[in-house]
C-alpha cells in the first residue's frame, strides 16, 4: 500500500490530467442525454393494475380466506 501511495504522489500531475481528459466525454454525454421525467410515459398503454381493477370492481362480497 505504501508503494502504491508513493507512485500516486509521484505521478499526481499525469493522473490529474488524465482524469480531466476523461471528464470531457463524460460531460458531453451528460449534457446530450435527454431524460423524460414523466413516469407514465414509460408504462404500458393499459397497465395490468388497471385491468385487474375493472375486474374487481364488479365484486360485491369480500374475499373468503381459508387458513
Amino acid at each position: 500500500m505504501v508503494k502504491f501511495g508513493k507512485k500516486v504522489v509521484k505521478f499526481r500531475i499525469p493522473i490529474i490530467i488524465i482524469s480531466i481528459l476523461l471528464l470531457i466525454p463524460a460531460a458531453l454525454g451528460y449534457i446530450n442525454t435527454r431524460v423524460n421525467y414523466d413516469v407514465e410515459y414509460y408504462g404500458a398503454a393499459e397497465p395490468p393494475v388497471r385491468c385487474g381493477e375493472s375486474h374487481l370492481s364488479g365484486l360485491t362480497e369480500p374475499p373468503h380466506f381459508i387458513y
